[in-house]
């Protein structure tokens, strides 16, 4: 697929692709297909860019253009929102890739911080667990006998 950058501006944005009848939306846009809306609502990708041509999104005549968006496409499903609702981003880029640190860095660092907190909680806790574990399903005699050799151990070498 062609780039978006030069597409954008153009009041048909898919003029010239080969073999454009045949495609499939998310056969040349692969990241839209995790889109909120097409996947919780089962909304078609035509029900909000419009039918065709498909302008680009800063196209002045785009229905997706920012200032004409929440007009044209947010209100006829999400009634009493207000403009700013179209300020939402739906097509989210996945937190934890490196483009992401670029386009949403707050996003990036905060996905960043909670796998650091995660992966550090479990490598704490898990062994804690499992000796806790080992002790509770151990039987006494084991550990006050493990209990008695060290502190024999510890006798014989303060002697020593």
């Amino acid at each position: 697929a062609e780039k978006v950058r030069f597409r954008k501006y153009m009041a048909d944005s898919h003029w010239g692709l080969r073999f454009y009848k045949y495609r499939t939306c998310i056969r040349c846009h692969p990241k839209q297909a995790r889109n909120l809306h097409r996947v919780r609502a089962k909304i078609t990708c035509r029900q909000c860019h419009g039918e065709e041509p498909i302008a680009g999104n800063s196209h002045y005549n785009s229905s997706m253009q920012p200032r004409r968006r929440y007009i044209l496409v947010c209100a006829k499903c999400h009634k009493g929102s207000s403009a700013s609702f179209a300020t939402y981003v739906i097509h989210e880029p996945i937190p934890i890739a490196k483009t992401t640190q670029k386009a949403f860095p707050l996003l990036f660092y905060c996905v960043w911080a909670m796998v650091v907190i995660a992966v550090g909680t479990f490598a704490a806790f898990l062994p804690h667990t499992f000796l806790w574990g080992l002790r509770e399903f151990l039987p006494d005699s084991i550990i006050f006998g493990f209990k008695n050799f060290l502190s024999k151990k510890r006798k014989q070498d303060e002697k020593d």
